[in-house]
């Protein structure tokens, strides 16, 4: 069991009460939230579809703040490593079998796109995570990636083949 508190951060300091559901580790929220903070423990990740990330712990907890796209959601995920690599992020639950994650060819123009659509880019060995969040990237999935291609482009699809 996962133990997370989810608030709206306010302009006073203070932190906002929301409604959101957790089903199978995905966090749906009601209503718009263009800013969100998670209070986790520091083995828990959390991933949205959102423009903006910070991480930060304080004490013994662990803080993530996100600023979320309308209509976002988020993934809860244990353990792995999280590597900031500038352009994106790389979230992986066994770092030990990939050496170097260098995205290339249609994981390259997925993260393309993404940074053009105002997301922050997270290239995943996890599949339900890329499944899930329109900006993770499946370091391993063509299949996952090219799928998000046309809900991000809309009729403007170039040839990905």
């Amino acid at each position: 069991m996962v133990n997370i508190e989810v608030c709206e951060p306010l302009p006073d300091g203070g932190c906002g009460r929301m409604e959101y559901i957790i089903r199978d580790s995905v966090i749906y929220f009601k209503g718009e939230h263009p800013l969100i903070l998670f209070k986790h423990d520091p083995d828990t990740r959390v991933f949205c579809e959102g423009y903006f990330m910070q991480v930060f712990t304080w004490v013994r907890e662990k803080y993530t703040m996100w600023g979320i796209k309308p209509g976002g959601k988020c993934v809860i995920a244990s353990g792995g490593v999280l590597e900031d690599h500038g352009d994106y992020y790389v979230y992986l639950q066994e770092p030990g079998k990939i050496r170097r994650v260098k995205p290339a060819g249609l994981n390259e123009f997925l993260i393309l796109v993404l940074k053009t659509k105002d997301y922050i880019p997270l290239v995943v060995d996890d599949a339900s995570i890329a499944s899930t969040l329109i900006n993770a990237v499946h370091i391993f999935s063509d299949e996952l990636n090219r799928e998000k291609i046309p809900s991000l482009l809309g009729n403007n699809i170039p040839n990905t083949h």
